[in-house]
């Protein structure tokens, strides 16, 4: 799948749409994906919570859907962070990880805005 990049400055909202399936009885609540930047510590989560959008009848297979949302903080190191988890929590507060964060194709870039100074007057003394 190819990439997708966003780039966001710090202070600013990120919004994910993303939809899975989950096989068997299991409800699920809430959806987290961690994006980190590479060779480093840093990571920015962005959660959300799941709805369930069709059943396939009985128990077998769940469709949901979940807007996963986060905030750049004002102190991120500019860089590119790409999803290195991506993990599920049903109703009993169990932790699902997905088997391929990287089907998650989206890489958050963060970049420092441009200062901008403008002289607005100027005059001899």
């Amino acid at each position: 799948m190819p990439e997708r990049a966003r780039t966001f400055s710090p202070g600013e909202r990120i919004a994910i749409d993303i939809s899975l399936v989950r096989e068997g009885d299991s409800e699920i609540e809430s959806v987290e994906a961690v994006f980190a930047r590479e060779g480093s510590d840093e990571e920015m989560r962005l959660l959300g919570d799941a709805r369930e959008e069709a059943s396939s009848g009985g128990e077998e297979e769940t469709t949901y859907s979940a807007r996963l949302e986060g905030k750049v903080e004002p102190g991120t190191t500019p860089g590119e962070y790409r999803c290195v988890r991506l993990s599920a929590r049903d109703r009993f507060d169990d932790d699902w990880e997905f088997a391929e964060a990287a089907w998650l194709d989206l890489v958050v870039r963060v970049e420092r805005p441009p200062q901008r100074l403008e002289v607005t007057a100027s005059d001899f003394l």
